[in-house]
């Protein structure tokens, strides 16, 4: 099997604002920036800044709440236009998607050719996305939301590892990537 990730790195500020105009636009969780576009970016604002922050660097500012469920609608939306490529394709809320690919390279050449594919097919409906393919879903993801090439170098905080408890006790070890950690003794 081989599967491909994409992880969409500003799917919920794609999702509040189509239009920007050029100007620097941020989306907003806890009060706080979460996301912005590269004008706001060029301003100097930066992710984590407050509202009030960020409106002081930049007066023409447009900012949005964060929205899950919209986000998830429009996951779910690319998810099913992604059927084109795959017979499988799960979602990784918030902001992934992986499709077993390995079944259709026939229709579509290679494996680099149908991500491509893929990814401009995102693009076209408005989203940027990173992909990785890999063997198994997990590691297609942990490349696609690190962006590395290789599994060994993907930091643990970008690796989707189930539980978030573990990470803070791990990176005290010494282990802050997939390679450290799986360098451990098993006991």
């Amino acid at each position: 099997m081989l599967w491909l990730a994409l992880q969409f790195p500003r799917l919920g500020l794609e999702v509040c604002a189509q239009e920007s105009d050029g100007r620097p636009v941020v989306l907003l969780e806890d009060n706080r920036v979460r996301l912005l576009n590269d004008a706001a970016r060029s301003t100097g604002i930066q992710p984590g800044a407050t509202l009030a922050t960020a409106h002081s660097i930049a007066a023409d500012l447009v900012h949005h709440q964060r929205d899950r469920d919209r986000e998830e609608k429009r996951l779910r939306f690319i998810a099913e236009t992604l059927y084109r490529f795959s017979a499988q394709v799960s979602m990784e809320s918030p902001d992934a998607l992986v499709l077993e690919v390995g079944a259709s390279l026939e229709l579509f050449g290679d494996a680099q050719a149908l991500a491509g594919a893929a990814a401009q097919l995102c693009a076209e409906l408005g989203h940027e996305a990173c992909t990785a393919l890999a063997s198994t879903p997990g590691a297609a993801l942990a490349l696609a939301t690190s962006g590395v090439a290789d599994l060994e170098s993907v930091p643990l905080a970008q690796a989707r590892l189930p539980g978030t408890g573990h990470l803070e006790r791990l990176a005290k070890m010494g282990a802050k990537t997939l390679g450290a950690l799986m360098s451990l003794p098993e006991s």
